[in-house]
């Protein structure tokens, strides 16, 4: 048999304390948590490590959120924790607990006079827990004002009105901030304003005069929601609420009214906004596309233009100035003898092999010959102009400088002599193309006697950091081969092999420079998704595998298969 908040214990005067007791009236439990309450004992679970069995054990409640473990003593473990306080108060509740374990044993119950009554109390207590995970499941997340019972004192019980949105949140705030272990809702009622009803119902007299602050709250602070009742003053409270709810209830369908017609108002809005960002956005492409398509255009007239420039350009220089002399004027009968076929010939001939400039200079000759054989040449040819249009792919430029800096064009050397003039009776030596920068720019720093390399750098920059030199003396010094800073200085592909392998008999050149704005690109095997090979940089990447940097980009981006495998840009 249990017996549930069936004692009320008075200390000194002040203070009140509640005690829970179950069991049976002959082996009674009591709430550990209780007791070092009433004892003064922070840690009641710290207090008890040493209690075994027979002075307690644990007991399962359900509290509506599931199972919880609670520490009761027995009685042989109460009288043991009493033994050990020093507290005044432990005699006087000793004392005063004896007495109510006997009366208990005599009367068979404390309070509940008879085993009807206690069955009674045991159903009605079922009753209400069903009730409350009933609120608990309708009410979630509706905004209500709730009435929750904390304690019973006697023939009375202690309630708290308040409002949430969250119900089932609320009945754990309430479980950890109140002195109850398992708090029932016993009513709840649904308020679209449910903060202003319960305001309202705070200042309703008739349930002010009920206000109960004590021992309430875990940290004893007064509570203001909080009313000690009895079952008649419960009913009539719950009616006043339900009138009062009502009232609120009333009025706010006009107000839901004009709620849901700004909410409409707000989605048209939303709705029109995201339509007029749909606009603007396709009128910046079109505009977008409209800029593109002028800077094409632009650059079409540019193009334009240059041909234009060209063709004039052409005509200037094809332009023959046919100038007659008196002396050898055609007399008309001559002119007549001429037939037509004659005339365009000769127009021809003005055009294309008879180019003259304004100034009167004759268009020189072109002697083709072959780079193994500088005394024979291999063709003669009227005019560049006669070389351009007979061979494919002849730049007048690029032949012009051939002849100038006597070097091959086209497998072939090429001079240009003075028309009514001799070539030359042998061509001066091929000069090869001039040298390149080479692709690595190692710096090799070299004697004063150029015998010996005795350091190299990655690049330029490197050299002049570790020098201390200028970089407009360091680049002369490489360009005119003078001394800077004590030393000779030439790129190292540039050296002689001698020296090359002399320097690397004995030491390595140092790693290839990567701009400091590369990022490394990852090679990636499509089939086991492994790392083959990391590179330094993207242009790395293009050069080695003929691809552009965009495409690399696009594929990067995609995640695609590109020749043979996937890339990753690392950040």
């Amino acid at each position: 048999m249990d017996i549930l908040r069936a004692f009320t214990l008075l200390g000194d005067g002040s203070d009140e304390y509640h005690i829970n007791i179950k069991g049976t009236p002959d082996e009674p439990l009591f709430q550990a948590n209780q007791i070092g309450k009433i004892l003064g004992i922070a840690n009641i679970s710290t207090a008890l490590k040493d209690f075994d069995v027979e002075e307690c054990y644990l007991v399962s409640n359900y509290t509506g959120y599931g199972i919880k473990d609670t520490n009761f003593l027995t009685e042989l473990g109460l009288y043991r924790l009493l033994g050990r306080s020093r507290k005044p108060i432990a005699a006087t509740f000793q004392r005063w607990m004896m007495k109510t374990i006997k009366e208990i044993r005599v009367n068979g119950m404390y309070q509940l006079k008879t085993e009807n009554e206690v069955d009674r109390k045991i159903m009605e207590y079922n009753c209400s827990l069903k009730n409350h995970n009933i609120f608990l499941n309708v009410f979630d997340e509706k905004n209500v004002v709730y009435i929750f019972k904390l304690l019973t004192i006697e023939d009375k019980f202690v309630i708290k009105i308040g409002h949430t949105d969250n119900i089932k949140e609320r009945t754990q705030n309430i479980s950890n901030s109140y002195n109850t272990d398992y708090p029932l809702l016993l009513n709840v009622f649904e308020v679209h304003n449910n903060c202003n009803c319960e305001k309202q119902i705070r200042k309703n007299k008739f349930i002010k005069n009920f206000l109960y602050t004590k021992d309430v709250k875990k940290n004893n602070a007064p509570s203001r929601e909080t009313y000690l009742v009895n079952n008649e003053q419960y009913e009539e409270i719950v009616k006043i609420i339900s009138h009062i709810k009502k009232s609120y209830n009333e009025s706010e369908p006009e107000s839901l009214k004009i709620k849901m017609e700004l909410e409409e108002k707000r989605s048209e809005n939303i709705r029109l906004q995201g339509e007029y960002d749909i606009k603007q956005k396709e009128f910046m492409i079109i505009q977008s596309e409209l800029k593109v398509k002028q800077k094409e255009l632009s650059i079409k007239q540019k193009e334009l233009e240059l041909e234009i420039k060209k063709i004039e350009k052409e005509q200037h220089n094809n332009k023959v100035e046919v100038k007659v002399d008196e002396d050898d004027e055609v007399d008309e009968s001559d002119e007549d003898e001429t037939s037509d076929d004659e005339l365009i010939e000769e127009a021809a001939t003005a055009v294309f092999a008879i180019k003259k400039r304004k100034n009167g200079i004759k268009v020189p000759v072109v002697y083709q010959y072959e780079p193994t054989d500088l005394k024979n040449w291999v063709k003669k040819w009227d005019s560049p102009a006669d070389v351009e249009r007979n061979m494919e792919e002849i730049s007048p430029a690029s032949l012009r400088n051939a002849a100038k800096n006597n070097t091959i064009y086209k497998d072939y050397r090429w001079v240009f002599v003075k028309r009514n003039s001799e070539p030359p009776n042998e061509l001066e030596q091929t000069i090869n193309k001039r040298h390149k920068t080479p692709e690595v720019h190692f710096i090799a720093m070299i004697d004063i006697k150029k015998t010996k390399i005795l350091a190299v750098y990655k690049n330029q920059k490197e050299a002049v950091e570790a020098r201390n030199m200028k970089c407009n003396s360091f680049t002369r010094a490489i360009q005119e081969q003078s001394v800077s800073s004590g030393h000779y200085w030439n790129f190292f592909d540039r050296c002689s092999d001698v020296m090359k392998e002399e320097y690397l008999s004995h030491s390595t050149l140092p790693e290839k420079y990567v701009p400091n704005s590369g990022k490394q690109v990852q090679q990636i095997d499509p089939r086991t998704n492994l790392v083959l090979n990391t590179y330094k940089s993207n242009r790395e990447i293009c050069k080695l595998f003929q691809m552009s940097v965009n495409k690399l980009k696009e594929v990067m981006k995609t995640n695609e298969i590109h020749q043979g495998y996937k890339w990753k840009l690392l950040i």
